[in-house]
């Protein structure tokens, strides 16, 4: 339950109290009319479905300032209000303790809802009897139930509601509770009370309402259609002595239907921004939801989970490096012209699948064009006003990464694998072609004392030999091909002087690098390598790359999301993948062989071919 608070008071002096549009995670709520004198609030039940409750409120006027005085969030329990749908929302009309004497709210109920004392013209109030049994439940407070109304003469048969001033003109979907408690003992033991409900006329109640003593009985309604001139009847059947009795009622209007709200990935990159830039912050609640209350520097499109597609903050007071948005998959245009942008333009600026154009006129960027834009033709780029170089392209960051997007923009998972199974083939016709290959396995430290001296320009592999840091930046060439990393350090290509390939280990458990540990590759290295590949055409990452400032290597990264049964997560959104999870999946799971840390886990390239050729038949099949 949700409740928001509102008192004017003329807190600006302007004696003039607003009107606005309150709205709850991206849905409309309720048009809020304020006052000078009076307090005014409205609450909401319903099943939030993420993990963050957003309530805004609206200016519908140009001349007028919403405001909210107090907002409350209270847990209820589950099959408090029962409802047909777990999107069905009630918006609250009503709640009212008849004939009591005091307001009553928490502490004597316990889920702070409010009940008010109301009285009904041509009705009197009665007491209950005793009140030292009277106890809470979980859908009303004992108090709410000591007091009930009756009509005024004890002849009456009839006690007539009539909830006008609680129902919309339109006609309208309501639920209602209303709550029925014996106030005299002696009337229940003699069954002197005895009951209809009738809506409009209509009987509503299978059996005659016998309001028991000491606990309670409810008529209620998922959703009935009322409108202003209805009329609640409790009419009493052939055998009532005592007229009718009525101690409590619960009146909401009825909502079908919430909105999912924004993708989630998109309102996590808007964070980004936001978490960067605080002026931007003053923006809250759904950023594209409801319809015509998108936020002003955002369009999105209308899709059920709807995505923003365009990115306007010209002018905006950005400056400094821009941070990692590239979470806005779903984005066409991005304008950040005119603004304090600088350092070299980001390479993610260049890889939204859909991106058409992109304004960073008038800004202070330097240096040049990111890969992913330098030649894109897909994108209208405008960068005057900037100190660019659009004729040297920069590579982009990180060890060993490959773009690898270029290859998979619009194609299928069948010609993800056919590519897949043309690089294999590849790979097994070198491996079956080059004669068996040693693999020693010889310790070696960074260690003074312990060095052989090697001729000048000469690097060997000798049974528990010792190389300098120079020999082995030579081995590696400067630590230029990353292919593997770890917890405890990273695995670097490398090739000695006698053409033997080799895989050195650094170590991460000193300030400086600690060769520990050299070895010569194997045909199971060639499939872990195979293994990084599979991954980096299914996601469109490199081997090593940055998301929200963070650093990830893309087989760790891959792995935890497959374990844990996100395979989606990792999928690049330009692959057509829908409708060929069993496929997708199947690639994945060699991925996952190819890459275990125990080479002798790792499958042959002649099971990796067989498994691939399983999955292009899951797709053709």
């Amino acid at each position: 339950m949700v409740r928001a608070s509102f008192f004017y008071g003329n807190y600006d002096e302007k004696s003039s109290s607003p009107s606005f549009d309150l709205q709850f995670d991206g849905n409309p709520w309720v048009t809020v009319y304020t006052s000078s004198s009076e307090s005014y609030y409205r609450e909401v039940i319903y099943a939030p479905k993420r993990n963050k409750i957003s309530v805004c409120v609206a200016r519908t006027s140009p001349d007028q300032i919403p405001f909210i005085s107090a907002l409350e969030i209270r847990e209820l329990e589950t099959g408090m209000y029962q409802t047909s749908s777990e999107e069905d929302v009630l918006l609250w009309t009503n709640r009212t303790a008849f004939g009591a004497k005091d307001f009553v709210r928490y502490p004597d109920d316990p889920y702070d809802r409010y009940w008010h004392p109301t009285a009904i013209d041509g009705t009197i109030s009665l007491a209950r009897d005793n009140t030292s049994s009277i106890q809470n439940s979980r859908d009303i407070p004992g108090k709410a139930l000591v007091h009930a109304i009756t009509p005024a003469s004890s002849k009456a048969t009839t006690l007539i509601v009539t909830p006008s001033s609680d129902i919309s003109l339109d006609d309208a979907a309501y639920y209602y509770i209303f709550y029925f408690s014996e106030v005299s003992q002696a009337a229940y033991q003699n069954k002197s009370r005895s009951f209809d409900f009738l809506v409009d006329g209509i009987k509503r109640n299978d059996d005659p309402i016998i309001p028991p003593y000491g606990t309670y009985v409810t008529d209620y309604n998922h959703g009935r259609n009322l409108t202003a001139g209805s009329v609640i009847s409790l009419v009493n059947t052939a055998n009532a002595s005592l007229p009718p009795i009525l101690n409590a009622l619960e009146l909401f209007k009825l909502k079908t239907g919430l909105a999912d709200g924004t993708s989630e990935n998109d309102v996590n990159a808007l964070q980004v921004l936001q978490g960067k830039y605080q002026h931007l912050q003053s923006w809250a609640g759904d950023p594209c939801l409801p319809a015509g209350y998108t936020w002003d520097w955002l369009i999105c499109n209308t899709d059920d989970l709807p995505r923003i597609t365009e990115l306007h903050l010209s002018g905006s007071g950005l400056n400094g490096a821009l941070p990692d948005f590239s979470g806005l998959a779903a984005l066409e245009i991005i304008d950040l012209s005119n603004n304090s942008l600088n350092g070299q333009i980001p390479e993610f600026l260049g890889r939204f699948p859909s991106l058409k154009e992109l304004n960073l006129a008038e800004n202070n960027f330097t240096g040049p064009l990111p890969t992913s834009l330098a030649g894109n033709k897909k994108i209208r780029i405008n960068t005057k006003g900037n100190n660019i170089n659009e004729d040297n392209p920069s590579s982009p960051p990180g060890h060993g990464e490959r773009n690898m997007k270029p290859i998979i923009v619009g194609v299928s998972v069948g010609s993800v694998i056919l590519f897949l199974l043309l690089v294999g083939f590849v790979i097994y016709a070198r491996l079956r072609s080059q004669p068996p290959r040693p693999s020693p396995n010889v310790v070696f430290e960074d260690n003074v004392e312990n060095q052989v001296k090697q001729p000048a320009g000469s690097i060997q592999l000798g049974p528990n030999q010792a190389f300098t840091y120079e020999e082995t930046v030579k081995i590696t060439r400067n630590f230029e091909i990353l292919i593997g990393d770890g917890g405890s350090g990273s695995v670097y290509y490398g090739r000695l002087n006698n053409g033997n390939e080799v895989a050195v280990k650094a170590d991460k458990l000193s300030r400086k690098y600690r060769y520990s540990e050299i070895s010569v590759l194997t045909k199971k290295s060639d499939v872990y390598s195979f293994g990084v590949v599979l991954f980096e055409l299914m996601s469109g990452q490199g081997a090593i790359f940055s998301s929200l400032e963070q650093h990830f290597h893309i087989v760790e990264w891959a792995t935890s999301k497959i374990v844990g049964g996100d395979i989606e997560s990792i999928i690049d959104p330009r692959i057509k993948w829908q409708h060929k999870m069993n496929s997708v999946w199947k690639v994945a799971d060699i991925a996952l062989a190819c890459t275990a840390r125990r080479s002798i886990d790792r499958p042959n390239m002649y099971n990796i071919l067989k498994d691939l050729n399983e999955a292009m038949e899951m797709v053709t099949g």
